[in-house]
């Protein structure tokens, strides 16, 4: 990865207003159906936490790192963008894998966006109902470090319905699950 290729932008003045509590990152390669199925699940979850508390609903950001898509990721990804204005993306010149957008994400979302926690989801994950408002509450009083939860492995189909927890002695097994965030 080239860092003058993949360096950050400066943020637009406009996505300062509120300084983000939270930064959800997301890498992104060729998955414009998962990613979209995600940021719905974030967006409807960001709706309900507004509903509770608007002021921690305005300090919940999205930065969504594609990996150099070559398929329609790319222009989704902008479409998405223009109707929500707490989803931010930045596009990589060329491929890093997901660690490498993580890493760019990371530093991204801390000297960019200013945010005080960043988080990393998948576009393939799931969420667990008001996983986000919980999420959220705990580090309203930003007197926390570290906010860790643990994950529920779903069966291949990804049904919500029929979950289950890999033995962590075989990691072959879940490698390819998708997997929903819980508190």
């Amino acid at each position: 990865m080239s860092k003058e290729k993949n360096a950050p932008a400066k943020a637009k003045v406009e996505d300062r207003k509120v300084p983000p509590l939270l930064v959800i990152v997301i890498p992104a390669r060729n998955c414009a159906g998962s990613a979209l199925r995600m940021l719905q699940e974030i967006d409807s979850q960001r709706d309900g936490l507004a509903v509770k508390c608007a002021s921690l609903a305005t300090r919940l950001r999205v930065l969504v790192v594609d990996d150099a898509s070559d398929d329609e990721t790319r222009r989704f990804l902008v479409a998405w963008k223009k109707s929500h204005d707490y989803v931010h993306v930045e596009f990589m010149a060329e491929r890093s894998g997901a660690g490498g957008c993580r890493n760019y994400g990371v530093k991204f979302a801390m000297e960019q966006m200013e945010a005080k926690y960043v988080a990393f989801f998948d576009a393939d994950d799931f969420l667990m109902p008001d996983a986000i408002g919980k999420i959220m509450s705990v580090l309203a009083d930003e007197k926390v470090d570290c906010v860790q939860w643990g994950f529920r492995t779903l069966n291949k189909d990804a049904s919500r319905d029929n979950a289950w927890i890999p033995k962590y002695a075989n990691p072959d097994e879940w490698v390819t699950i998708p997997v929903a965030p819980w508190l």
